[in-house]
């Protein structure tokens, strides 16, 4: 497979002619971009290049009780009015209006440079299929189920897809983007997998998922949505890349690049991959880089890789902080099993106070620079701001059970620790690289080695002098 760093370059050099190629006008005859060649990856992921078959009308490969074929707005009115659930409506090329397909239809086109519709709705029934369309307008799968969306470039509209209660959709070889407020809008969904896929260049995130809207708190959810991602880049979101709250989540194989800010706001500056409110996330092979604010947040949720992980775990690059663990206990536990956490500002990995359950396995955190980032300050007094450069940041009461971690280069402290840790906690199988191997791993506000952790082939060092300010944690994204 292409190595993850460079599929990042190869979307960063594509990615201004896809933008062209997706406004182009169907009647040209331009082909939607595509990221890669099969001999680069295998895992080609986006549009397919150019005609689905070679006739006018294609249906292959979809299971049609009965074939419609339309050359025009008209016949596809009559269409919609006549066919039932089973049937397949075959779009020949051109330009076609808002199309709401009754319950169980399909829609299919030569493919997404020759046909073009203005939104899709569908039907609250199963077994739909999109194919090989261009929509301008966005796709409401509403509670339809059994519903497969294949070769389809989503360009524009307010959400570029949305699945709604009980609804079970399968996205492959498709692009969201330039959605106005969301590119994949999951609420309630029952299932949703979305592989060899794209989202790019949306107004607001690039993926949201909840349980419920209506809930204050998606832990209170009865049944989570179950989300897989396979084979998918997220492209300049915006706000917040992936957002999970009260979901069952896996992914494999996804990359997030150039999460940018909303606006001039500093409350909204944009986080790659969140994880919150009672989610579980299973994940392998993903990549994170360039964010404002965090790469990745876990808050009240777990997290663990899957099983039969090969290459990596997570990389994360040039992000505010970079990983950072908040409100876990004994019931949601986080693994951290090779994350590779590289020239982030600020922090490199922080582990909130009283954070629980927490391992980290064979974890490297690199290169963290100096930053200005909100720190934690006396109860009372007026929030702070002071420039640090952590690379492991574990505040107190957290309880942590280190089994192989690197650190080198970071600016001020490779591993600290502020105050006492928790129940259990351990760290073993440490290496401290250039940069950090002068001044250890150093425990500070503590003078008892009752407060340490459980340390083996590593020497810590203890003072009861504060010696460095502690970071405040990002919080998670708000609809």
């Amino acid at each position: 497979m292409v190595s993850r760093l460079r599929r990042i370059a190869l979307l960063r050099a594509s990615s201004a002619l896809a933008a062209a190629l997706a406004v182009t006008s169907c009647e040209e005859g331009t082909s939607p971009p595509v990221t890669c060649e099969p001999s680069e990856s295998d895992a080609c992921i986006g549009v397919p290049e150019g005609a689905l078959c070679e006739d006018t009308f294609c249906t292959d490969g979809v299971s049609c009780a009965e074939i419609i074929e339309v050359g025009s707005t008209s016949e596809l009115a009559g269409a919609l009015g006549d066919a039932s659930s089973g049937a397949c409506i075959a779009l020949g090329p051109g330009e076609y209006g808002a199309v709401e397909l009754p319950a169980g239809v399909s829609l299919l086109g030569r493919g997404a440079a020759f046909v073009k519709v203005e939104s899709v709705r569908l039907g609250a029934g199963r077994g739909a299929t999109l194919r090989g369309l261009t929509v301008t307008g966005g796709i409401d799968a509403g509670s339809a189920t059994e519903t497969t969306i294949d070769s389809v470039l989503v360009s524009g509209g307010q959400i570029g897809l949305k699945a709604g209660a009980g609804a079970d959709v399968v996205v492959t070889r498709s692009e969201v983007r330039a959605a106005i407020e969301v590119g994949v809008l999951i609420e309630g969904a029952s299932s949703v997998t979305v592989s060899q896929s794209i989202v790019a260049q949306t107004a607001g995130p690039g993926m949201w998922s909840v349980c419920d809207p209506s809930l204050a708190d998606a832990c209170g959810c009865a049944v989570q949505p179950t989300v897989v991602l396979e084979h998918v880049v997220i492209q300049q979101p915006t706000y917040a890349a992936v957002h999970f709250a009260g979901t069952k989540a896996s992914m494999n194989d996804v990359t997030i690049t150039d999460v940018l800010p909303s606006g001039t706001s500093i409350q909204k500056p944009g986080g790659g991959l969140s994880v919150t409110a009672c989610s579980t996330l299973d994940y392998r092979d993903v990549s994170i880089e360039k964010a404002g604010s965090y790469g990745m947040l876990v808050d009240h949720a777990a997290a663990a890789p899957s099983s039969g992980m090969a290459e990596h775990g997570i990389i994360i690059i040039d992000t505010k902080p970079g990983l950072w663990i908040k409100g876990t206990d004994d019931t949601t536990p986080v693994v951290l099993d090779s994350i590779d956490i590289q020239a982030c500002r600020g922090t490199g990995l922080g582990i909130d106070l009283d954070a629980k359950g927490i391992i980290i396995i064979d974890t490297k955190i690199k290169g963290t620079q100096l930053e200005s980032v909100p720190v934690a300050v006396e109860p009372n007094q007026p929030p702070a701001v002071a420039q640090i450069g952590l690379g492991l940041a574990w505040r107190a009461g957290a309880a942590v059970q280190v089994n192989g971690i690197e650190v080198a280069d970071n600016a001020t402290n490779g591993i600290l620790i502020d105050g006492p840790v928790g129940a259990q906690s351990s760290l073993t199988n440490v290496v401290l690289g250039p940069g950090d191997d002068t001044e250890g791993v150093v425990q500070q506000q503590v003078m008892s080695p009752a407060d340490a952790p459980a340390t083996m082939g590593v020497a810590l060092t203890q003072t009861a002098q504060k010696i460095s300010d502690v970071p405040i944690g990002p919080e998670a994204p708000t609809p």
